[in-house]
């Protein structure tokens, strides 16, 4: 049986208002951001086109080439198991530029707390899924009732509260539905802001 499809409108305010969750646990303000939209706008010039999270994604964007195109496979080691218990295993000769986090979203907060630890100054770590279809962003889906959006939540709060990490959300739309990923640089000594 084919699901509703909710209205064009209904879809826009929910993406709106999962955008604006995440922005309010992920971007500070943008000074610099503020007085080049209002002296564009005083000139007479359109608004800015592109919204704080995703200029900050452009800001931290960074090349990232396939590892066997970069000839890294010969460099790196593949370890299989509970990543909650194989992660604490790794010690200072396993540092990572990049980490990636695709798992079960209950255990959101664990393996970035991992990540955070293992990734180099600077380093980037990504957390796949974390927008949930805007049941995120949400607040009237309660935690108790979803262990994925409480997982992401507690990440949320968790990135928010380390003053060595800059992140954002970037939300996607498309014909896998409406969900997004964390981009964070981790490490950052805590008086660096993009």
């Amino acid at each position: 049986m084919p699901r509703p499809k909710p209205s064009i409108m209904a879809a826009l305010d929910l993406w709106v208002q999962s955008d604006a969750y995440h922005n309010k646990h992920l971007l500070g303000n943008d000074i610099i951001l503020e007085q080049v939209s209002s002296s564009s706008e005083a000139s007479g010039l359109m608004p800015i086109a592109v919204s704080a999270a995703q200029g900050k994604f452009l800001n931290l964007q960074v090349a990232r080439k396939n590892i066997e195109l970069a000839g890294l496979s010969n460099r790196i080691e593949v370890k299989v198991g509970p990543a909650a218990e194989t992660l604490p295993t790794l010690g200072p000769d396993h540092s990572f530029d990049f980490a990636f986090i695709d798992a079960d979203k209950e255990s959101n907060p664990i393996y970035f707390k991992e990540a955070q630890r293992l990734v180099k100054p600077g380093g980037v770590v990504i957390v796949d899924n974390v927008v949930r279809k805007g049941r995120v962003g949400d607040e009237n889906i309660k935690e108790e009732k979803d262990s994925s959006v409480k997982g992401v939540r507690e990440l949320l709060r968790y990135v928010q509260s380390q003053h060595t990490v800059e992140a954002t959300t970037i939300a996607t739309v498309g014909d896998k539905g409406h969900d997004g990923f964390m981009y964070a640089i981790v490490g950052l000594g805590g008086s660096t802001r993009l």
